[in-house]
């Protein structure tokens, strides 16, 4: 999309060109436990361990990798960016940390340097006074494009079964257990910024769209690009969509919305776009 005011550091607006794209990943993590009355408390209940399972998860965030696109996205608007911001990204060996940092504090740049874990669903319990057997929570995990699904799961499982999680009670206590639902397939290429087609996508974008600098990287979101992914190794991923920070927010929310001015525009880029590949 063309994101405006969402880039720290960036005056101008940024039309994003996605050169890979994350997978998709479902899980379900399910925690076992004594069931029983409601007046007996225990701290190992199905539904206490699943808790302590999912906060282990989510303030151990899976490693970050710059060099899964987020490095061409620093290369492309570095040079549009104050003096101090260009010193760190010319010395990212040293600054790399920081940048990491930087990125991890929001959660719209947070996702494309990362594998992200995100609960999407709970289910457990059917009565008010009875402690249930079963606590199950579904995670929407969004794959970095070297990431295995299998590795991500075995890293999550080590996480949540911990003595800080799950204090087994008997042999048979089956305690957390982390399972794949499915796998999106996905296209796990990374395009050339140096191809021909990037340079006609580029030449268009700036033929229509004047305030904006072009820069690359990876989108967090999986899109139908990975129905191409046999045909050929340079898939690339834009629409001239003008978003701004609440615009992100209504994605898929309320609200969701297209200006008619921006409407226009998207046309003109598509005519424009078959004008410059004939």
């Amino acid at each position: 999309a063309i994101l405006d005011g969402v880039i720290g550091g960036v005056g101008k607006p940024v039309a994003f060109v996605a050169v890979a794209e994350k997978g998709g990943l479902l899980m379900t993590i399910t925690a076992h436990g004594a069931g029983g009355h409601g007046s007996m408390q225990s701290d190992q209940s199905a539904i206490s361990r699943l808790v302590r399972a999912l906060n282990r998860i989510e303030r151990n965030p899976l490693p970050a990798d710059l060099d899964q696109g987020t490095h061409l996205l620093l290369e492309f608007l570095g040079p549009e960016m104050p003096l101090v911001s260009r010193l760190v990204i010319a010395n990212r060996w040293c600054f790399e940390p920081l940048i990491t940092s930087n990125f991890a504090a929001s959660p719209t740049t947070n996702a494309i340097i990362r594998s992200t874990t995100s609960l999407t669903g709970l289910e457990s319990g059917f009565v008010a006074n009875g402690v249930p057997q079963r606590a199950t929570a579904r995670i929407d995990v969004r794959l970095l494009p070297s990431e295995n699904a299998e590795a991500v799961r075995e890293r999550l499982e080590k996480l949540v079964n911990d003595p800080a999680v799950v204090k087994r009670q008997s042999q048979d206590d089956l305690g957390v257990l982390v399972e794949i639902d499915s796998v999106l397939d996905r296209n796990a290429s990374i395009a050339s910024v140096d191809s021909k087609p990037f340079h006609i996508l580029q030449r268009t974008i700036h033929q229509v769209h004047r305030d904006c600098v072009v820069a690359a990287g990876l989108t967090a979101v999986a899109t139908d690009s990975r129905h191409y992914a046999g045909l050929t190794e340079c898939t690339l991923r834009f629409i001239p969509l003008r978003m701004n920070s609440e615009d992100l927010q209504r994605v898929h929310g309320v609200n969701e919305r297209i200006s008619a001015d921006n409407y226009v525009e998207i046309i003109q880029f598509f005519i424009q776009l078959l004008r410059n590949v004939e």
